[in-house]
């Protein structure tokens, strides 16, 4: 999504839940289909979420890292009885993803305040300028 239609996006009526998870946290439609493929509490290892989501294990990895990175996704590890281990992922629990949500949506709200005290100090200053010369 390019910047040009950010807020539009988001402030229309059409905009869905996939539009906020995209705006707050940068991320793909394929990253959205991993995080609703996704359930709290319930393990899945890249394999699980490849044949749930048709995508190459490596398209689900990498996936998987950004919403682990941004914290939206949980990530343990299990031991094989024989030896070795590997990685399962998990949403994170509804409450704390609220909170992480609500905490980014503070956060840009502060730095676009932050933005227009900032342009309207800068016109102000050209205005005093205009006005002296």
């Amino acid at each position: 999504m390019s910047k040009d239609n950010l807020s539009s996006k988001i402030s229309s009526e059409i905009a869905c839940c996939s539009d906020l998870l995209e705006t707050l946290f940068s991320l793909g439609p394929t990253e959205v289909i991993i995080f609703y493929s996704l359930d709290e509490g319930r393990w899945k290892t890249v394999a699980d979420l490849s044949f749930l989501t048709g995508k190459e294990s490596s398209t689900v990895y990498r996936s998987l890292q950004k919403l682990v990175n941004s914290g939206l996704a949980v990530r343990d590890v299990r031991t094989l009885k024989e030896g070795g281990y590997y990685f399962v992922y998990s949403l994170l629990s509804i409450d704390k993803l609220s909170d992480l949500i609500m905490k980014k949506i503070e956060s840009l709200s502060q730095g676009m305040k932050k933005l227009l005290s900032d342009l309207l100090s800068e016109l102000n200053s050209r205005k005093e300028y205009i006005s002296s010369n």
